[in-house]
């Protein structure tokens, strides 16, 4: 087992390395590219942030219909800023953009610069993020304006879905599509669409799921699943922006557990084992920018990237108050505390017990519900953990209660199925 055990760490740490040469050079390539004609078609999608400014709800009061186009307009900023003169490898690692100094928000800056032709005065660095997104966006912003990356977006997220619907139906897993339907909605599909800073996540999702239902036989007979994790781990910090990233965790883990169907013992051990894998990708990929970009660019990137994660998890204060974690999880959920969605989900929680009354189904089987259930857990820890950030950002990170909903959708569509169907 020792050998193993030491066999596997080697593999991690290739595997890390890997990720992190790999994540430099696909960004310095993408840095090479000619910024003009980014910045044209930029330029020429500057009505949408005029018409909808900061933070537009696509149903007012409605925080789950809620756009970032702040974060989008950071996005945008920085995918057309020339370099200033740094060679790409340490453009790739700046993730510089310009600014002007007296407008705070960077949505407004974007309109100032873009719009009205206002000179900016100075350049912000954004170096402890990855900023993955870029390998997409540069490329696509040579040919299309931002409109057209919202659209392309939500074909793509479509397609994507069906994809995976007829996966589960192949792989005689129809009982898990109402209970994504409920993950989707969480998620908010209109807003995943049209805000690129919501869209990294609910991909990873999607395609993460598609992957597992395709080789899920190949990868646990071969073992590959602690590998499969860590990688989801290292690209959820590659491409995300910190919305929601437990989903990319929570939701395909539930997968793999109900496609093992093993026992309690097993399950839980696969739940504890895969979320470490999952948190060794996340943390190693972290580090690997900010010793990266240190070194390359000379200044101590980790110590401004370990101020902000002591920032981001620091205490909860709004409006003057501060919040305790269970007032900060109680935030997040309130979110989804809106007619639509009660009516939704307590409807389809009936439509359930009366399938178990109706079909007197298999007991309350512990084990799928406990490891299943121990994942449910996740996002509200990630809440926790993150309380300030997830109190100031709770119109997006309460996406992360999509695991929860998926999680326990499932648990019922397993308990209630007929008793020949239940393993």
């Amino acid at each position: 087992a020792d050998c193993g055990e030491q066999e596997m760490m080697k593999k991690f740490i290739a595997i890390l390395a890997a990720g992190w040469l790999l994540g430099l050079i696909s960004l310095t390539l993408v840095y090479l590219l000619p910024t003009e004609r980014m910045e044209q078609n930029v330029r020429s999608s500057m009505e949408v942030f005029y018409t909808e400014s900061v933070y537009p709800q696509q149903v007012p009061g409605y925080k789950a219909t809620q756009l970032d186009n702040e974060t989008d307009a950071i996005m945008l900023l920085g995918a057309i800023y020339d370099g200033g003169g740094y060679s790409a490898i340490k453009q790739a690692m700046r993730a510089a953009r310009v600014d002007i100094s007296d407008i705070p928000s960077k949505c407004n800056v974007l309109i100032k610069y873009a719009w009205e032709n206002q000179t900016p005065d100075s350049v912000s660095e954004y170096t402890r993020y990855w900023h993955g997104y870029m390998l997409w966006l540069k490329p696509l912003l040579l040919l299309f304006d931002y409109a057209d990356i919202r659209m392309l977006n939500m074909m793509v997220q479509t397609l994507l879905l069906f994809w995976l619907i007829r996966e589960l139906t192949e792989k005689k897993q129809q009982k898990l599509v109402v209970p994504l339907a409920f993950a989707v909605m969480v998620i908010n599909p209109v807003a995943a669409a049209m805000s690129m800073q919501f869209s990294s996540i609910y991909d990873i999702v999607l395609l993460s799921m598609i992957l597992i239902l395709r080789y899920h036989e190949k990868w646990e007979t071969e073992g590959k699943y602690p590998y499969f994790f860590l990688i989801l781990g290292m690209t959820t910090v590659f491409f995300d922006f910190l919305t929601y990233p437990m989903a990319a965790l929570g939701i395909p883990l539930i997968l793999v557990l109900i496609m093992k169907k093993q026992g309690l013992k097993q399950g839980i051990y696969d739940a504890v084992g895969y979320s470490l894998c999952f948190a060794a990708g996340y943390a190693g990929m972290w580090a690997g920018k900010w010793i990266m970009a240190s070194l390359i660019l000379g200044e101590n990137v980790l110590a401004e990237a370990m101020g902000q994660a002591g920032v981001h998890s620091g205490a909860a204060v709004v409006d003057g108050q501060e919040l305790s974690h269970l007032g900060v999880i109680w935030r997040n959920v309130r979110v989804l505390i809106k007619w639509p969605y009660v009516l939704a989900m307590a409807g389809m929680f009936f439509v359930y017990i009366f399938r178990i009354f109706k079909n007197k189904a298999a007991a309350f089987r512990k084990e799928t519900v406990i490891p299943i259930g121990l994942v449910c857990l996740i996002p509200f820890g990630w809440i926790w953990i993150t309380s300030s950030h997830a109190a100031w950002c709770y119109w997006y990170t309460y996406r992360g209660i999509s695991v929860a909903v998926f999680g326990v959708f499932s648990i019922l569509s397993i308990i209630s199925g007929r008793k020949e169907y239940v393993k």
